[in-house]
């Protein structure tokens, strides 16, 4: 009797919860524009550091051949990769603007609550 109870409690408060949908609808891309994580001066200034000079020796020209080369190398790429993407898009006759992760393309999915 006491289970009985409680599937009746229970299919009481589902029934009285409102009912939710979600489906997926497409914007209009207006506009993509790459965000950096730094300044643009500061990745060319990343990319514009000078070696050690010649009288600084064999050995610390070479280890600066060997490893802050290929770190220096790594950082200008790095620098140059957008950290996302401001995004402009239109649906439902408003335009929006949301940062994003990647750059959408022509359409961006959107994910809608129906009540």
């Amino acid at each position: 009797m006491e289970n009985l109870k409680f599937c009746f409690a229970l299919l009481l408060l589902l029934a009285a919860a409102p009912l939710r949908a979600q489906t997926i609808v497409y914007g209009q891309v207006l506009s993509s524009e790459p965000v950096f994580a730094g300044a643009a001066q500061d990745a060319q200034a990343l990319c514009e550091i000078e070696p050690p000079p010649e009288s600084a020796g064999l050995m610390t020209r070479l280890r600066w051949d060997l490893e802050e080369r290929a770190l220096l190398m790594q950082r200008c790429e790095d620098a140059r990769e957008p950290s996302g993407y401001i995004v402009r898009y239109r649906w439902n006759g408003r335009i929006f603007t949301q940062e994003l992760p990647f750059d959408p393309g022509e359409r961006i999915a959107l994910r809608l609550d129906v009540h």
